[in-house]
């Protein structure tokens, strides 16, 4: 009974919270690196949605919070809206696009969710969260099949490996959502609290890969047009 009860520990909370504190270093890098290169906005998103996730990987150290039980459930269930919004959003710039109007019901929704649950009291806020995070979930797949298609042509080189990790991504949320099944055994019920922050953290080392790649480009293209512009100068003293 012991050697069951610590190996719950582990899958519950131990494994999770290390994979959580990962995802939370990785969203600290996104932050720095986007103040250094504020041309990827995307950065900033990524650096919010792996935070955000972090956070509510951590759940199990919430139960140290000084606050009733109702309470402290009802917080959890409005982070999903702040975490869908920079999920969204991250694939939205990451693909080259804007969208002022998704941008603005986002935001609105971050504000829905937890107005939702207060209307609905504590004793519905099991079933409103579910149902919104049904929602949620839909909008991110949705997000993630319009990055797949508007970069299919345009990112062969990235394209593969961002598609198997966005892949992994769905399988995860889809996970999640059939978590209050009884019908799945236990490893399943702790799945997404731990793939998910690894599967975030493999995106951030593909990200800082481009991003070092990125870095490399502009060098190689700073120093192509430093040696034509002596060429050029050379050139013209010659003639001269």
């Amino acid at each position: 009974l012991h050697d069951l009860h610590a190996h719950e520990t582990l899958l519950a909370v131990t494994l999770p919270l290390a994979a959580s504190a990962l995802l939370l270093a990785s969203g600290v890098a996104a932050f720095v690196m986007a103040r250094a290169r504020r041309i990827d906005s995307h950065l900033w998103y990524f650096g919010a949605l792996a935070s955000g996730c972090a956070l509510i990987g951590a759940s199990p150290w919430w139960l140290d919070l000084p606050l009733p039980n109702e309470a402290r459930e009802m917080l959890l269930a409005s982070l999903p809206p702040l975490v869908a919004l920079p999920a969204v959003q991250f694939l939205l710039h990451f693909a080259g696009w804007r969208s002022r109007p998704i941008e603005v019901a986002l935001y609105a929704q971050c504000a829905a969710v937890p107005a939702s649950l207060l209307l609905g009291g504590p004793q519905r806020v099991h079933a409103i969260a579910s149902g919104c995070n049904t929602l949620l979930v839909l909008q991110v797949l949705a997000a993630m099949g319009f990055y797949l298609w508007s970069t299919r042509r345009a990112r062969r080189r990235d394209f593969r490996t961002m598609a198997v990790l966005l892949a992994l991504v769905a399988a995860v949320l889809v996970v999640a959502l059939a978590l209050p099944q009884p019908s799945l055994p236990t490893p399943w019920r702790h799945l997404p609290a731990l793939a998910l922050p690894l599967v975030l953290v493999a995106m951030w080392l593909h990200l800082l890969q481009q991003h070092g790649r990125a870095l490399g480009t502009a060098e190689d293209a700073r120093l192509t047009l430093e040696t034509h512009i002596r060429q050029t100068a050379a050139d013209m003293e010659k003639n001269y």
